[in-house]
């Protein structure tokens, strides 16, 4: 009976994630359709300046969301599970304040240091605006995936932060290109582009916070909200400095290329991280329905369970996840030239991504197990470590090897950190989130 109760978990699980990726194939083919869309019709320059700002936006989300999102997603099923009704309801009191009063006011403060200070540019005005925006829709949609995905709503989450407003922003620029011969006085720019994104994601946003109201728990409704802001606030500190420095690893090289080399450049780089980023699709889903579980059954020290879902975690990562980059590898040429005949050049830059990406899939949700399970700060170590020598790396290799420069600037971080946070986790907790961890039941199975 027991066996039966956990093969009917994990085919739930298996279930839950088979549909969030199906969501996440949508929301990759509309993001993939716009690239080639905004590549085939508008000058690589425009790409590559819109590419640009969109690395700035997201790193500026990343203080404006201030580590909530990963808090959020740890407290929230925890409060649930205790049946701590007035701390589920203060908790989303206070990040509904966050996103409508601090959230704005850091975005606009930084994105003006930008491009006042730090890197002043022809219209600082103009581009604080822009990337305010785009870190603020960002940020917002950011938070709103985290409570989707605490309360047990992985495929709502994915259809609000991912699928629909690629879909919409697909549709809309679309027709604008189709009818921009009657819109003589409204071109193709790079505002105009973001702007249709952000006011896609704005309008997302409203929908999903409404949509919200209905799926909370039945019992935590008449709940008085626990005024706790403080104490959230300081729970939320450590993931700040995590999530900037998965953000730098992330963005970094397209801040440093933006600045170091042409726009048409940029967007060359830019169309081979969509490309690999088709590969994290299985990685992301799985860590979408995975991580508000790891907490609870890390809370109710439930070990042999939480192993268990690891390792068919880690299978379907790193089979899946070869097997496309198998596919890509010998296509990648191909698929590449289908934006413009220059971006065949990049197929370098794709390889070298790929390496990095299946690093991470070997090695597993790592990252969202040692939050979960409480290692904030030892997951900290590891991707500050990681984002320091991201930017060391980017600032030497590009001068001297460009785009590859900055591809495997990447690459190499994400192995150092992967590795060895799977490793210290190992020794710290004995959960093992690699592919090597199907090894080993294997044996102990025989």
């Amino acid at each position: 009976m027991i066996q039966m109760r956990g093969r009917l978990r994990h085919l739930k699980f298996i279930e839950k994630i088979s549909a969030v990726f199906l969501c996440k194939i949508v929301s990759a083919g509309a993001g993939l359709l716009l690239t080639l869309l905004l590549t085939t019709n508008v000058s690589a320059e425009i790409y590559g300046e819109y590419a640009y700002f969109l690395g700035w936006g997201s790193l500026i989300a990343i203080l404006a969301t201030s580590g909530h999102d990963i808090s959020l997603l740890r407290s929230i099923p925890i409060s649930i599970d205790k049946k701590d009704w007035s701390e589920f309801r203060g908790l989303l009191r206070y990040i509904g304040a966050w996103l409508v009063l601090i959230s704005p006011a850091i975005a606009v403060i930084f994105a003006a240091s930008v491009f006042f200070v730090i890197s002043p540019s022809n219209s600082p005005v103009k581009h604080t605006v822009i990337v305010a925006l785009v870190a603020v829709s960002f940020a917002g949609k950011s938070i709103v995936s985290t409570i989707f995905r605490s309360l047990k709503s992985p495929l709502l989450a994915e259809l609000f932060q991912g699928a629909i407003p690629s879909i919409v922003t697909l549709a809309l620029i679309a027709i604008w290109i189709v009818f921009r011969d009657r819109l003589d006085g409204f071109p193709v720019a790079t505002g105009a582009i973001i702007g249709i994104t952000v006011a896609t994601t704005m309008v997302c946003l409203l929908v999903a916070v409404s949509l919200i109201g209905r799926i909370l728990p039945a019992q935590s409704k008449g709940a008085l909200p626990a005024s706790n802001f403080k104490r959230w606030w300081f729970k939320a500190v450590p993931h700040l400095f995590l999530s900037g420095c998965s953000v730098v690893l992330m963005k970094i090289d397209i801040v440093f290329l933006g600045a170091s080399v042409e726009f048409s450049s940029v967007a060359k780089y830019q169309v081979a991280i969509k490309i690999a980023g088709t590969l994290t699709l299985v990685h992301h889903s799985i860590t979408h329905v995975f991580a508000p579980m790891i907490a609870e059954m890390y809370h109710s020290k439930n070990m042999q369970t939480l192993q268990g879902y690891l390792r068919s975690a880690s299978l379907m990562m790193f089979v899946i996840t070869s097997f496309a980059a198998v596919i890509l590898a010998l296509f990648g040429s191909s698929i590449l030239g289908l934006f413009g005949a220059n971006y065949a050049d990049a197929y370098g830059v794709l390889l070298t991504i790929m390496c990095g990406v299946l690093i991470n899939a070997f090695c597993g949700p790592v990252g969202y197990v040692a939050t979960m399970t409480g290692h904030t700060r030892l997951a900290a170590t590891y991707i500050g470590a990681a984002a320091a020598l991201n930017i060391i790396l980017n600032a030497v290799l590009i001068p001297w090897y460009g785009l590859l420069g900055a591809a495997s600037a990447t690459a190499i971080s994400a192995a150092f950190w992967n590795i060895g946070l799977a490793i210290s986790m190992k020794k710290l907790t004995g959960l093992n989130t690699t592919a090597i961890s199907l090894l080993a039941a294997r044996k102990t199975v025989r």
